[in-house]
């Protein structure tokens, strides 16, 4: 494993105010997020789905997760599960 992800989702869970403004006014919610690749090239290609906990920041708005280990790799290499190509 990578510990880089790890670092990533223990940031994320253990933050005790917003990156942004400062606030230690946080909530914590799960998230299903979808994210696209860019580009007319990558119209047919599946999104990448990731359920990553979230913490949002109620004072201004700011929002940070961390995507899982096993959904980095697939957006670092292009490789979506059930990809025909």
């Amino acid at each position: 494993m990578n510990d880089g992800g790890k670092l990533a989702e223990d940031h994320v869970a253990n933050a005790t105010a917003c990156t942004l403004c400062g606030s230690e006014n946080l909530g914590r919610f799960v998230a299903e997020t979808g994210i696209h690749f860019q580009g007319l090239e990558n119209i047919d290609t599946p999104a990448v789905f990731v359920f990553p906990e979230l913490a949002v920041c109620l004072h201004c708005g700011f929002a940070a997760f961390a995507i899982p280990e096993e959904q980095l790799g697939t957006l670092g290499n292009g490789n979506v599960a059930g990809d025909s190509r």
